[in-house]
């Protein structure tokens, strides 16, 4: 069985939002103050990470730093590529380094609050 579906799936999700064509967004009206869209891209990555180190964890049963830092490092390039794809004419999007700093802050974000997730979300067969 593949154990990396949920963050698969997640990655597939960020990628549609992130680079889904400008012209085909809409602002949303819930969201009142300045720069909410940094909120929404840390919460991504904080998920993805998240998902990510949970499932590497549930399917070998221990911590790997190796790992954690691996999976920033892979997790920070494709934000920052997601970033530069922004700018491509096809997508119509203004990239941000904002943006892409709210990515890498959320990928932290859940590295620093990982060891309290696991304890939350334990692997139960």
């Amino acid at each position: 069985m593949f154990t990396y579906w949920r963050s698969s799936l997640w990655l597939l999700i960020v990628s549609i939002f992130l680079l889904i064509p400008g012209n085909t967004l809409n602002e949303p009206r819930f969201i009142t103050f300045e720069n909410a869209d940094k909120l929404v891209h840390f919460g991504l990555f904080w998920i993805l990470q998240s998902l990510f180190l949970l499932e590497y964890q549930w399917k070998w049963q221990h911590k790997n730093r190796k790992v954690w830092v691996g999976s920033l490092l892979i997790f920070t390039g494709y934000a920052i590529s997601t970033e530069f794809l922004q700018g491509w004419s096809a997508i119509e999007r203004d990239p941000d380094w904002a943006d892409g700093l709210a990515d890498i802050l959320g990928l932290l974000g859940a590295l620093g609050c990982f060891p309290l997730i696991s304890r939350w979300f334990p692997r139960t067969r």
